[in-house]
């Protein structure tokens, strides 16, 4: 009996052990995602939608502008 649960405790630190290293892991790829370079990119990806967006908006703006110029 003694035997057996020394080996269950055994057996449980080193699976939390391993669940530690693997929690570890995560967390240092989260934070390399997330990182200044990765950061920058999806800015930089953002801000040419944000762009294309607004150049959109401008032209249906002259168009409207220009429609109601040639109406007058």
């Amino acid at each position: 009996m003694a035997n057996f649960l020394k080996n269950a405790f055994h057996d449980m630190k080193e699976s939390a052990k391993r669940q530690h290293e693997i929690d570890k892991a995560n967390f240092e790829a989260t934070k390399m995602e997330s990182s200044i370079a990765v950061g920058k990119a999806k800015r930089k990806a953002e801000q040419e939608q944000q762009l294309e967006a607004a150049l959109a908006r401008k032209k249906a703006a002259q168009e409207q502008y220009d429609a109601a110029k040639g109406k007058k």
